[in-house]
C-alpha cells in the first residue's frame, strides 16, 4: 500500500507537473535546461569527487572534454534508491540511482506517456529480461509509474505464463525488447487475441529494422487494425533518450536526463543541437545524475535527420552499433565468423545494413545474408524462406540512393548475388535466435554478416 501511494504521488506531483511545465518548451528552452542542469549537478559532492575538473567548465565546454568508454564506479556511500546491471558497451556495469536520479529518469517516461496522448495506461503487458539487468528493472519501474495495471513476464518463462498473459488481457499497452519479439509473436500473438484496438506498442533494446516491423504487422494485423508502434531509444545508464512520434525511423531527442554530442568520423564532438542534417556519428552522452557523468560513448551510430516540427528538438535515425566482430554457431551452416554493425565496408563501399534490410522487407522474406568480401569484389549469399528473383531485388535496391550502389556494382560484375531459397535454414536460424534469446536476456544476433577475405 505504501509503495502504491509513493507511485501515485510521483505521478501526480512530479511526472504530471513536469509534463505540464515542459509542454510548450521549444529547442531554446531545452538548451537552457541542459546548461542549468549541468551547472547544478557539477557542484554535487559526488561529481566534485569523481570529476573535479568539471567545476570550471560549462556545458558548452564538453565538446573539448574528450570521450570516455567506461562508467566510473559509484562510491560505496552513493544513495541506492534503485540499482540494476547493464551488460555494457565494454563490460558489465552496476548502475546505481539515487532518489533524485530516479525522478530524472522518470520525467522522460512521463513525457513520453503524455506525448502519446494517454498520460496513463490501463493495462500493459511487458516481456522483460532477468533482474537485476536494466531491461527487467527499468521496464518494471516504467510500468509501475505509467500504468494502472500491468503483467510482466520474463522472456525465458513465456511458455509457462501463456495462460496468465491471456487471462489478464486485453492490453492497451505492450512493451518489450526488439530482440524478444520472435518468441512472443510465435507463441502468443500468433495464437491469441490479447490487444485492444489502438494499443500502443513500445519496442526498445535494439535497432528497429523494417523486417521486424513487417513481421509484427503480419501477426498483429490478424486481430486488430488500429495500433501504434513506438521506437524507444534507451539505455541502462540514462533511461529514455529518444522516441519516435509519427515515423518509427525518426526519433525525437528527449533531453530530460542526458545531453547528447555526436562523435563524427573525423573525431570531432558536435552538440546535437548544432549538428547538421545528414551528420553521421556515434552517440556520446552526458548523464544527468547526482554523480554527473560526462561524454560517455555508447558506440551507437546515428544520422541526424532534422528537427521536430512541434518542438524544434533534434531528430535522428539509429543506424546500429559500431562495427564489431561476431562468431555464431548456426544449426545448419556451422560456425560463422565475421563482422556486423550499422555500416560495413563491402567491395570498397559502405553497406548501410538497416537500408539493405528494408529492401528485403519489401520482398516479404525472412533472411540470413552472409557476405564474402574480397576488398574490391564481394559475393552476397542470401538465404530466404520464400523464392525471390534478382530482378525484383535489383528493382528495390535502385529505389534508395544508399542501396542503389549495389545494383550498380552488380551490373559492373563487382558484386554477385546468390539467392538460396531454403526454408529449413531460415526456420532453424529463427529457432536458434528464440532459444538464445530465452537463455541470454537480449542477445544481438545479426542477420547480415560480412566475412573478410584479405
Amino acid at each position: 500500500m505504501l509503495e502504491k501511494l509513493k507511485i501515485l504521488l510521483m505521478k501526480k506531483l512530479i511526472l504530471e507537473q513536469w509534463a505540464k511545465k515542459t509542454a510548450d518548451w521549444k529547442a531554446d528552452d531545452w538548451i537552457n535546461y541542459l546548461h542549468e542542469t549541468f551547472d547544478e549537478l557539477k557542484k554535487t559532492k559526488w561529481t566534485r569527487k569523481i570529476f573535479p575538473q568539471l567545476a570550471n567548465l560549462s556545458y558548452s565546454d564538453l565538446v573539448n572534454f574528450g570521450v570516455r568508454d567506461e562508467l566510473p564506479e559509484f562510491p560505496s556511500s552513493y544513495p541506492r534508491y534503485l540499482e540494476w546491471w547493464s551488460s555494457g558497451t565494454v563490460k558489465k556495469k552496476v548502475i546505481r540511482l539515487s532518489k533524485k536520479d530516479s525522478i530524472m529518469i522518470s520525467r522522460s517516461l512521463g513525457r513520453f506517456a503524455h506525448n502519446t496522448g494517454r498520460g496513463e495506461f490501463n493495462n500493459v503487458l511487458g516481456i522483460t529480461s532477468v533482474p537485476p539487468f536494466a531491461t527487467a528493472s527499468l521496464v518494471k519501474f516504467g510500468l509501475m509509474v505509467l500504468s494502472k495495471r500491468y503483467t510482466i513476464v520474463k522472456i525465458y518463462e513465456i511458455e509457462e505464463n501463456i495462460n496468465r498473459i491471456v487471462r489478464n488481457a486485453k492490453y492497451d499497452g505492450f512493451v518489450t525488447l526488439t530482440g524478444f519479439l520472435s518468441p512472443v509473436l510465435d507463441k502468443i500473438i500468433s495464437k491469441y487475441d490479447i490487444f485492444h484496438e489502438n494499443v500502443v506498442i513500445g519496442l526498445t533494446g535494439d535497432v528497429l529494422i523494417d523486417s521486424v516491423v513487417t513481421k509484427l504487422n503480419n501477426y498483429i494485423g490478424k486481430w486488430i487494425d488500429n495500433y501504434v508502434i513506438y521506437n524507444l531509444y534507451a539505455c541502462a545508464e540514462a533511461g529514455l533518450m529518444a522516441a519516435s512520434d509519427q515515423d518509427y525511423h525518426n526519433l525525437v531527442y528527449y533531453p530530460d536526463a542526458n545531453g547528447i554530442m555526436i562523435l563524427t568520423k573525423k573525431g570531432d564532438l558536435v552538440d546535437i543541437f548544432k549538428a547538421k542534417k545528414g551528420t553521421v556519428g556515434e552517440i556520446v552522452l552526458t548523464i544527468f545524475r547526482e554523480l554527473l557523468i560526462p561524454n560517455y560513448n555508447l558506440h551507437d551510430v546515428v544520422e541526424i535527420t532534422g528537427r521536430d516540427p512541434k518542438t524544434g528538438l533534434p531528430t535522428f535515425n539509429v543506424l546500429g552499433k559500431k562495427v564489431m566482430r561476431v562468431a555464431i554457431e548456426t544449426p545448419t551452416l556451422g560456425e560463422i565468423h565475421g563482422e556486423s554493425g550499422a555500416v560495413l565496408r563491402v567491395a570498397g563501399a559502405p553497406l548501410n545494413t538497416k537500408d539493405f534490410d528494408s529492401v528485403l522487407a519489401k520482398l516479404g522474406v525472412e533472411y540470413l545474408a552472409i557476405i564474402d568480401d574480397y576488398r574490391m569484389k564481394a559475393t552476397f549469399t542470401i538465404y530466404t524462406d520464400k523464392k525471390i528473383n534478382e530482378e525484383d531485388l535489383m528493382k528495390h535496391l535502385r529505389e534508395n540512393y544508399l542501396t542503389k550502389i549495389w545494383a550498380d556494382k552488380y551490373n559492373l560484375g563487382i558484386v554477385k548475388f546468390e539467392i538460396i531459397t531454403d526454408k529449413e535454414v531460415i526456420d532453424k536460424y529463427k529457432e536458434f535466435i528464440i532459444k538464445v534469446t530465452e537463455q541470454k536476456r537480449s542477445p544481438k544476433i545479426p542477420r547480415i554478416i560480412v566475412r573478410r577475405h584479405d
